[in-house]
């Protein structure tokens, strides 16, 4: 039932995006089977939505704790596959994230960590890597285009009308051990910062 819910929800806001903002996707073949960390820039609330309505298979997410204290909320988004995480709590964040890779999950991890405030692409945190380095799963980096004009941090609602889409890029892989953990992590930051630019 609760794919069911996903699969509903996720066409529905498929075929909104696409009649309100002519969306598009690429690269739906690059994505390889199994688990994956799917790591876009983050520009607008909308960015979630588009990654769910884009990738061909169950996407994974993480979601703030508050917003499952809200009655609507708290009882969508476990259905929508997020799961609750405490942002000072990095380490219950990474066990979920973790488990769910071991399980084989496509998971969404937003690389900047929050939002971006001009459109730009902003720092890239290393979490993404240490997590793909310890799964020893690939990063997809995946370029959203269109949602900072649609529905920016500083707007309440979105506009009604726009253009976005979404390109999933080739597969970043970390390299087989033995490594240099910091260097390893470095070097696959810098990767996935060159792919997303």
């Amino acid at each position: 039932m609760k794919d069911f819910y996903y699969t509903v929800v996720n066409r529905t806001f498929k075929g909104f995006l696409t009649l309100f903002y002519g969306h598009r996707t690429a690269g739906e073949e690059l994505l390889p089977p199994g688990a994956a960390i799917i790591a876009p820039n983050h520009a607008s609330f909308l960015d979630p939505l588009l990654i769910a309505a884009s990738c061909p298979e169950p996407a994974y997410f993480l979601a703030r704790k508050s917003l499952f204290s809200h009655r609507i909320l708290g009882w969508a988004l476990p259905r929508l596959h997020a799961f609750p995480v405490n942002a000072a709590d990095n380490l219950t964040s990474f066990k979920i994230i973790l488990q769910l890779l071991k399980e084989g999950k496509k998971v969404v991890i937003f690389p900047e960590g929050n939002r971006t405030t001009t459109g730009t692409l902003g720092t890239l945190m290393p979490g993404v890597a240490m997590l793909a380095m310890r799964a020893h799963c690939p990063i997809i980096p995946t370029r959203i285009e269109g949602s900072y004009k649609a529905w920016p941090r500083n707007r309440r609602f979105p506009r009604l009308f726009g253009h976005t889409s979404i390109a999933f890029l080739s597969p970043i892989y970390p390299p087989d051990p033995p490594y240099d953990k910091k260097e390893a992590q470095n070097d696959l930051t810098a990767k996935l910062l060159d792919a997303l630019n």
